[in-house]
C-alpha cells in the first residue's frame, strides 16, 4: 500500500512539472475553445473559440498569438449599430493565423479604411479548409450574430477538389446551421483542455499525427501548399452556382477578389461575373514571394499587399455608394 501511495504521488508530481513546464516555460496556450457547432458545407463539427483566447502557430515561428473580442482573428470589432459591418470571407489564406493580429490582412483594411470613416468594421470570417460553399454556410452562421452590409469573398484557388466532397446539390439553407455538439465526452474534453496547457498540447499533438498519416495514406497535400493552390484550376458548376448565390442574397453589397496567379482563370471569373453584374477585382498574390517560407500561406508582405488591395477595392466600388 505503501508503494502505491509514493508511485501516485510520483505520477501527480510529474504532471504538475509536466503542467508548470508547457505552461510557463514552453507558454504552450490551452484550447480556447468555447463550443462546437456545424457551420460549414461538410457538416462537421467546427471550434469557435472564446473571446482573447490564445493560439500557438507553427509556420509563423512558434509564437503564440491572441483572438480578438469575437474569439476570431484580427483588431477588435465594435458592436453597433451605428457602424457598416465588411465581411471578409475566405479560406486559411484570410484567418492568417500564421501572421501577428494586427498585420493580418483584414487589420491592414482595418486601419486604412478606418483613416477615411470610423464607420466601418473589418470582420475576418476566414477559416480553414474552406471553399467558397463553406464561406456561405460559415457567412450565414455569423449573420445571426453580426448585420453584413457588404461581402468580400477572397479566393486563393477554385477549389474543385474541395468542392467535390460536399454533398450535392448545394443547399444555402442547411437545417444543421448552428447545431452544437452536446454531449458528456464532449464537455469534459472541452473542460480539461480549456484548463490544461499539457493536454491541449498531447491533443493537438495527437491530432496532427493522425492528419500527417490520414495525409499520407490518402497520397494528399496540405491546402496552404503552392503546388496545391495553383493546381485546382478548372472553375465547377458548383462554384458559380455558389457566387449566383451571393449575388442573388447580397446584391451589390456582394465583391468577389480573385488572389490567383493564373491569368487565364481570372479572364474567366472576370468574365461570369461581368456577365451577372458581380464587383470583382484581382490581384495575383499567390506567388513565392509573398508567401512564408516561398511556399506556405501569405507573409507579412503577403498580407499587407493584400490589405491594401481590400482597401483600394472597397473605395473604388463602394465609397460612393
Amino acid at each position: 500500500m505503501k508503494k502505491f501511495t509514493i508511485i501516485v504521488l510520483a505520477l501527480i508530481t510529474a504532471l504538475i512539472l509536466t503542467e508548470f513546464f508547457v505552461a510557463e516555460i514552453i507558454n504552450y496556450p490551452t484550447f480556447g475553445v468555447e463550443k462546437k457547432v456545424k457551420i460549414s458545407g461538410k457538416q462537421s463539427y467546427q471550434n469557435l473559440f472564446r473571446p482573447y483566447s490564445e493560439y500557438w502557430n507553427v509556420e509563423g515561428g512558434n509564437k503564440v498569438f491572441k483572438r480578438n473580442n469575437l474569439g476570431i482573428p484580427g483588431t477588435d470589432v465594435l458592436l453597433s449599430e451605428d457602424l457598416k459591418n465588411i465581411m471578409v470571407l475566405g479560406s486559411s489564406f484570410i484567418e492568417a493565423y500564421q501572421i501577428e493580429p494586427d498585420k493580418i490582412a483584414t487589420s491592414v483594411f482595418q486601419k486604412r479604411i478606418q483613416k477615411e470613416s470610423s464607420k466601418y468594421n473589418v470582420v475576418n470570417l476566414g477559416a480553414r479548409g474552406h471553399d467558397v460553399y463553406d464561406s456561405w454556410i460559415r457567412l450565414k452562421y455569423f449573420e445571426q450574430q453580426i448585420k453584413p452590409d457588404y461581402i468580400i469573398l477572397v479566393v486563393q484557388s477554385t477549389y474543385e477538389k474541395w468542392l467535390s466532397r460536399q454533398k450535392k446539390p448545394l443547399n444555402f439553407s442547411p437545417e444543421y446551421l448552428g447545431k452544437e455538439k452536446i454531449n458528456k465526452l464532449n464537455k469534459y474534453n472541452l473542460l480539461i483542455r480549456n484548463k490544461s496547457h499539457f493536454v491541449s498540447l498531447l491533443a493537438q499533438s495527437l491530432k496532427q499525427i493522425k492528419g500527417k498519416l490520414i495525409l499520407q495514406d490518402k497520397a494528399q497535400i496540405e491546402d496552404q501548399t503552392v503546388e496545391n493552390v495553383l493546381t485546382e484550376m478548372k472553375i465547377t458548376n458548383e462554384f458559380i452556382e455558389t457566387i449566383l448565390e451571393f449575388k442573388k442574397e447580397y446584391k451589390d453589397k456582394f465583391a468577389l477578389i480573385s488572389i490567383i496567379n493564373d491569368e487565364e482563370v481570372n479572364i474567366k471569373l472576370e468574365d461570369i461575373c461581368k456577365e451577372n453584374e458581380i464587383v470583382f477585382n484581382m490581384k495575383s498574390l499567390i506567388k513565392q514571394e509573398f508567401m512564408l517560407h516561398g511556399a506556405g500561406h501569405l507573409n507579412a508582405k503577403g498580407n499587407k499587399m493584400l490589405g491594401e488591395f481590400l482597401y483600394e477595392s472597397f473605395i473604388e466600388n463602394y465609397q460612393e455608394k
